[in-house]
């Protein structure tokens, strides 16, 4: 995240990878930073902070009560975090749940009436808002990004098939149709149609 006089600059891991993986995480962040796209970013620069905690990843499906008597969730304690894969979000999430819950507090001071049955009302708001219906179209993003071959086969296969598409020799070119094909042999024809059909149920 660029600040007005400073970067924040993190990795997400997952629990379950942290515990099994051989590198400890400190040293994947350190590696991170030292990756030739990134350290050119924060050269000259200095630590000012470091820290470290959990995110809920459950999604949708994962999201707390949101209110009782006296109380109103927010933020990361209500499990507004989404992995879109392409992006991971939650700090807009509190900030626009942290501002909704202030406005169903303030309606309950008011009211003078911190019931469940008023403080309900912070729900309502939130199911229209952009955090709950974004959740929900997103809802089963966790169950298709839980897929070792989305970060291990994928990834270096698209480089590969890359790489070839732009390889010219002395000999011609083969057919987009010969070129597909054999980049799909290479995956496995029955893992990318396993694949694809999740997508197309889940997403």
């Amino acid at each position: 995240y660029t600040n007005k006089e400073s970067l924040s600059l993190g990795i997400v891991v997952g629990i379950d990878v942290a515990m099994e993986g051989k590198i400890e995480t400190h040293k994947m962040y350190d590696d991170f930073k030292s990756h030739k796209a990134v350290k050119s970013l924060i050269s000259g620069g200095k630590t000012v902070e470091y820290s470290a905690h959990t995110i809920p990843e459950g999604g949708f499906h994962n999201i707390s009560k949101l209110y009782d008597n006296n109380v109103l969730v927010a933020g990361d304690a209500a499990g507004f975090a989404l992995n879109m894969g392409f992006t991971v979000r939650g700090m807009d999430f509190a900030i626009a749940s942290g501002h909704y819950a202030a406005v169903a507090a303030g309606s309950a001071v008011k009211k003078k009436d911190f019931s469940r049955n008023s403080l309900m009302q912070y729900e309502s708001i939130l199911g229209d808002s952009f955090i709950l219906k974004d959740m929900r179209n997103y809802r089963n993003m966790v169950k298709f990004l839980d897929n070792p071959r989305m970060y291990r086969e994928y990834p270096t296969e698209i480089c590969n098939a890359f790489e070839n598409l732009m390889r010219f020799g002395k000999g011609p070119k083969e057919g987009v149709r010969d070129f597909v094909c054999n980049e799909m042999k290479q995956l496995g024809y029955m893992k990318v149609f396993k694949d694809l059909w999740r997508a197309m149920r889940w997403l």
